[in-house]
């Protein structure tokens, strides 16, 4: 079990770790808000703070999932070690050089979508207008990789996490928008 340390534990937070640890890879974690907890913790553990904290490993909390509000700026993208990202974290100590879980929490909720105002003409999100069009990123599955490389750091730490392998599967389906259209 994989133990994550937070100073506040809010929805958007516990979406995107449930969203990550048990969809994306199969890692059993814990979040606590109980720092004596953490620090007495003696299996892997991660610190998902604003600043350094010296035991486990640390990576850097942005503001972004502790926010309760639609944050109307857009944010800057850097090109970093993992590639383009945005949240980037201002400590080379943190063991990723942005924050994973605001930046996956971003893309897979969708959030430029509530601050981009360009529609379509039925009033649809112009996927012309998202970040990872602008980024020429629109193909690659970022939140998989970026999790994937979250876990490589944690491993190179703590060696004895256990990573389920995930399984894939294809699930054929045939999008029928008018099943009678044409009906005689």
């Amino acid at each position: 079990m994989l133990l994550i340390y937070t100073h506040h534990i809010s929805p958007r937070l516990q979406y995107i770790v449930e969203y990550l640890f048990f969809e994306v890879v199969k890692v059993h974690v814990k979040l606590t808000e109980n720092k004596l907890e953490y620090e007495a913790y003696q299996s892997p553990k991660m610190a998902y703070t604003p600043q350094i904290e010296p035991q486990g490993a640390w990576l850097y909390a942005s503001k972004l999932l502790f926010e309760t509000h639609i944050n109307q700026e857009i944010p800057a993208t850097n090109e970093t070690i993992w590639g383009k990202a945005f949240f980037i974290s201002p400590q080379p100590q943190s063991i990723a050089p942005f924050d994973v879980f605001a930046a996956c929490f971003w893309l897979v909720s969708r959030y430029e979508e509530y601050i981009i105002q360009h529609k379509d003409r039925h009033n649809r999100f112009d996927y012309r207008q998202s970040w990872a069009f602008k980024n020429q990123l629109l193909h690659i599955p970022l939140v998989n990789l970026w999790t994937q490389k979250l876990l490589d750091q944690l491993k190179n730490i703590y060696p004895e996490l256990e990573i389920a392998k995930s399984k894939y599967t294809s699930i054929l389906t045939f999008d029928i928008d008018n099943l009678f259209a044409f009906k005689g």
